[in-house]
């Protein structure tokens, strides 16, 4: 998972990429700790979605321009809109239903 380090960075990736997953963490969250893996693992089974990190602490502004007040939180941008936001306690599976949903419609059709 690549570390971003600004907004711009962000806004090109979002803007070059179909699918961009956003994965906002925390050095002193347990809970991203624990489900930082998963998301890996789970992303690898979609080649299309790009994703990407963004620490809190070190990056509060990119966090506070996104709405980020809960750790950890996901948001998946398809062709650069906000399509799913997911907070703090998320299920990995429902989260794998709901991406296969987005990504089977997106890139099978």
């Amino acid at each position: 998972m690549q570390l971003i380090t600004s907004k711009k960075e962000i806004e090109y990736l979002i803007g070059n990429h179909n699918m961009v997953l956003l994965y906002f963490s925390g050095s002193n969250c347990g809970v991203c700790k624990i489900i930082k893996p998963q998301i890996v693992e789970l992303i690898k089974k979609y080649p299309n979605i790009n994703l990407f990190e963004i620490e809190t602490e070190k990056h509060a502004d990119i966090s506070a321009q996104y709405d980020i007040f809960t750790l950890p939180s996901l948001i998946l941008f398809i062709d650069g809109k906000e399509t799913i936001r997911k907070l703090r306690y998320m299920s990995i599976v429902e989260l794998e239903s709901i991406i296969t949903r987005y990504y089977d419609l997106y890139y099978k059709n």
